[in-house]
């Protein structure tokens, strides 16, 4: 590939990037102010917490999690997938 196209192609991708991060950002705002799954309040001016709960962003939807909702979550994923691979390996036998 020509260094002109793969110069082209790298400036449209950085351009899309930096147009999705805008966007990211300018959904801060509508940051909710509790976890969305327990209810615990949310101290946007805290270091810590803003370090420790995980956000979502799906389409328009900002939602936020506690580090205790979160880790709950992440243990059901695994254990869900774990299972699935289980009964996957119990069909090939």
């Amino acid at each position: 590939m020509p260094k002109k196209i793969k110069n082209q192609n790298a400036k449209k991708a950085a351009k899309e990037i930096e147009k999705d991060l805008a966007k990211k950002i300018g959904m801060f705002d509508q940051l909710p102010e509790s976890c969305s799954s327990c209810g615990d309040f949310f101290d946007k001016t805290s270091i810590q917490e803003v370090a420790s709960w995980q956000v979502t962003v799906r389409g328009d939807t900002v939602r936020i999690y506690c580090p205790n909702c979160w880790g709950r979550a992440t243990e059901l994923v695994k254990a869900a997938d774990e299972l699935t691979e289980g009964e996957e390996h119990n069909e090939v036998s």
